[in-house]
């Protein structure tokens, strides 16, 4: 036993001293003194040859080889920092909070979130309260008589107003000059047809589109439409009704990508133009999977690669959505469990991913800054905020959303909540307060975001 552990001592050794001599930047900052230096080899050594804690890189609670591989490819950057990106309507004319007690923690407000219904020309049309009457990219291309006849003017005129008005949207918040973080959260409808369907489960919103499209194409396909869309119809085939429903499904899949990804890159253009110094990027893009990324979920974003390479920043949300613990039957959601085994291959698959598309579509500069949360995701089963009003997210899913992330390569987390009061206008049935937050975020993730910021 001896011997095997000096030989992993030494072998770490080597790999360390490599490390150091290629590139100071490749070092890991183990000991987060936001120092790269030999001592956080020498001190990832002894804790890894001694199987302690310390050693476990990946917090899957096993100190093993992913941990010694993690060592020698890591992706850690030594600065590494935490935002505060709540939103509140306690707040006159701002959504920004600015109520709770983050004194003494390294936390930046330098950032911003938009929602959709800030702009005037989202695709979503409402009743009182906020009631959801109907959304979707196929609102763009309807007329006020309720057809689709003229649905080229109608796009062209959706979006010219949509880039002429989302100055106005984003100057009621920061100064032209403002050079921090800037997260859009559009989440009524997006890019592709195929997240409407996998992602929000809408199928109504889908219904809609593909109403809307066969309306277009029906009796003899329009020659603009499909040309937009870039479908080729099959030979003989006239019309809508001449296809089979597979093609019928890729027509309508084509034509969606072509106007929803005109929709999410002009709201990105016309905010970095009207923000030059900001960073900007879009909430939960590229998407974080559960459990892990597979051919297809790839795919999609092989397909969004235009709107990658413009983004500055890859938002994905990296709220929480299972119990993550070592026994099930002591889980308040049995149904939504899992082990840190199985959370932490969440977090590397997510993270393979970003990197992946960075390297392919993006640019080196591009930074990752995943938005975390105090609470379980809404389809956490009885851990849901809408099922256990009380309920926050337990020790290790905290520390899964904070330090995992620096780990795979993030440049930092940004800490996401809402803050409301009861009323029909509020869309949610649990309610955050400053003071309950100031006390969650001082006494435990406080430690956590000091030992992790940098700087500090």
């Amino acid at each position: 036993m001896r011997t095997f552990c000096s030989a992993r001592v030494l072998t770490i050794a080597g790999i360390a001293m490599g490390a150091l001599i290629g590139s100071a930047s490749a070092q890991p900052d183990t000991n987060r003194d936001c120092r790269s230096d030999f001592q956080d080899s020498l001190q990832f050594m002894e804790d890894y040859a001694a199987g302690r804690p310390a050693a476990d890189l990946n917090l899957d609670g096993l100190v093993n080889q992913s941990d010694f591989s993690a060592f020698a490819d890591s992706r850690a950057k030594q600065t590494y920092r935490i935002y505060w990106m709540v939103s509140s309507t306690l707040v006159a004319n701002g959504y920004m909070d600015t109520q709770t007690d983050l004194s003494g923690l390294p936390i930046s407000r330098h950032c911003i979130i938009y929602y959709e219904q800030e702009f005037p020309k989202m695709p979503v049309i409402e009743g009182p309260n906020h009631s959801l009457i109907e959304r979707g990219i196929h609102i763009m291309l309807r007329g006020s008589d309720g057809t689709y006849t003229n649905w080229r003017a109608n796009l062209e005129a959706w979006m010219a107003e949509h880039a002429a008005t989302t100055p106005a949207v984003v100057l009621r918040k920061v100064p032209s000059g403002y050079d921090g973080v800037v997260c859009l959260d559009f989440e009524a409808v997006l890019p592709l047809r195929e997240q409407v369907r996998d992602m929000a489960g809408d199928t109504v919103q889908l219904a809609h589109w593909d109403g809307a499209v066969a309306a277009i194409n029906t009796p003899t396909f329009d020659a603009d439409f499909v040309q937009m869309a870039g479908f080729v119809p099959p030979e003989g085939v006239t019309g809508w009704a001449g296809l089979s429903a597979s093609q019928q499904e890729d027509l309508s899949s084509k034509a969606f990508e072509v106007v929803g990804e005109r929709y999410f890159l002009t709201t990105l253009r016309e905010t970095k133009r009207t923000l030059p110094n900001a960073k900007v990027g879009y909430y939960g893009f590229p998407t974080a999977w559960w459990p892990f990324y597979n051919d297809d979920r790839r795919a999609l974003n092989d397909r969004l690669h235009n709107l990658f390479a413009e983004c500055d920043i890859f938002m994905p949300s990296v709220y929480q959505l299972n119990w993550t613990g070592t026994d099930r039957n002591a889980s308040p959601c049995p149904e939504n469990f899992n082990t840190p085994p199985q959370n932490s291959a969440f977090f590397a698959s997510l993270f393979a991913e970003l990197h992946r598309v960075r390297e392919q579509y993006g640019r080196p500069d591009q930074t990752f800054i995943p938005l975390a949360w105090w609470r379980y995701k809404a389809q956490a089963g009885g851990c849901s905020p809408d099922v256990d009003n009380a309920r926050r997210v337990n020790d290790i899913n905290l520390r899964h959303q904070l330090e995992l992330p620096w780990w795979f390569g993030a440049d930092g987390v940004a800490i996401w909540g809402y803050y409301g009061r009861p009323g029909p206008e509020y869309p949610y049935n649990w309610i955050d307060d400053p003071a309950s937050v100031s006390v969650e975020m001082r006494t435990r993730w406080g430690p956590h975001i000091q030992r992790l910021a940098c700087p500090k």
